[in-house]
């Protein structure tokens, strides 16, 4: 089976984003005809966006709405589409090289819309890169781009081949690996941790893999104001634990 190697930006916020952080090629730029549209946020902004792209010779071409009906995930690209590249990956042992970092592994997680969230939250709280399992993330890159509201443009990430390769690397540059569990933790308001921290964050579902959970010595769980039958959702998670590493840098 033959995987995308494209993806489409939808609106200004993604296109920006795309275009800031120089994260991938922009192969094609879409715009409808020129109008006042509900979904914008200011008259200008769409405008501004295609006057960036112009300045970098990229090509823009006038479609009408069948094109997005066609194209689009949902229906915020206010008229501004464009067809971009993979996004470019950095080296996992350059990534941990950063000095005095905050990393997260986000591991397990399917859902599209819980992933973009939890990219938004860790560029929020000043995640410094994402480490991902290898997979086709190209399949669902237009929903991330968009839910992540460009954030996963400005994450610098890197895959991971082998988990116990990679325990070994955070370790070896002093990054302390905690994982977000119910055993073997301890509350994470006792825990204090602070950087360099490498978050290690499963799905709701299936969480962590039980081999790279039993190599993992630091564990913390938050502490919940009432009995709470199932976990909260690993955007949710994410949250409550990197604004907390936050708070303690």
């Amino acid at each position: 089976m033959e995987h995308a190697t494209h993806c489409f930006a939808e609106g200004a916020i993604s296109l920006r984003a795309v275009l800031s952080a120089n994260s991938r090629e922009i192969h094609e730029v879409y715009i409808a005809p020129k109008r006042q549209t509900r979904r914008s946020r200011s008259p200008e902004e769409r405008e501004i966006v295609v006057e960036l792209c112009r300045a970098r010779g990229i090509r823009i071409r006038e479609v009408d709405d069948s094109f997005f009906e066609e194209h689009a995930q949902g229906t915020t690209h206010g008229g501004l589409m464009a067809r971009v590249g993979e996004k470019r990956f950095s080296d996992i042992q350059t990534l941990c090289e950063t000095n005095n970092p905050f990393f997260a592994y986000l591991c397990g997680i399917e859902d599209p819309y819980n992933f973009a969230g939890c990219l938004r939250t860790l560029y929020a709280a000043g995640c410094d890169g994402i480490f991902l399992p290898e997979r086709n993330w190209m399949s669902a890159g237009s929903v991330i781009l968009r839910a992540s509201a460009g954030a996963s443009e400005f994450l610098p990430m890197a895959p991971v081949p082998d988990a116990d390769e990679f325990l070994d690397l955070l370790k070896r540059h002093g990054i302390l690996p905690v994982c977000a569990r119910e055993k073997r933790a301890d509350s994470l308001f006792d825990a204090k941790l602070s950087r360099p921290v490498c978050l290690i964050i499963g799905g709701e579902k299936r969480g962590i893999d039980k081999t790279l959970d039993a190599k993992i010595e630091r564990g913390v769980v938050i502490p919940y104001g009432r009995n709470l039958q199932k976990s909260l959702s690993a955007q949710a998670a994410c949250a409550v634990i990197s604004f907390e590493i936050l708070r303690n840098q």
